[in-house]
């Protein structure tokens, strides 16, 4: 992520840019102590308030305990993303629209 001048400050564990869609894991290692914590809330809030980022964050339990499945909210994080930035969630069905439109009045 880079401020205003270029300058960069912090990497994203996973980002879609053209979303402003991004995701954290906060292990253990290095997201433990207050001040991580304090650090990863502060930098998240920025984010959103400075740049329209959408952020999910997900632990270890999230993602590795018995029947753990991120997927629906990597979903939802993207569909909220996308709705911030009234970017169309669905791609097929404005695809289809387009080609409906785009017919000759014969084929329809």
């Amino acid at each position: 992520m880079f401020d205003d001048f270029g300058v960069g400050l912090f990497r994203l564990d996973l980002a879609l840019p053209e979303a402003q869609f991004a995701c954290e894991y906060d292990g253990m290692e290095f997201h433990s102590s207050d001040e991580d914590r304090a650090a990863d809330g502060d930098r998240r809030a920025w984010l959103e308030s400075q740049r329209s980022w959408h952020v999910e964050v997900f632990t270890k339990d999230d993602v590795y305990a018995f029947g753990a499945d991120p997927t629906p909210r990597l979903r939802r994080g993207l569909a909220t993303a996308r709705l911030r930035m009234a970017v169309p969630t669905s791609y097929p069905t404005l695809i289809h629209q387009a080609r409906e439109r785009l017919r000759p009045p014969e084929q329809m």
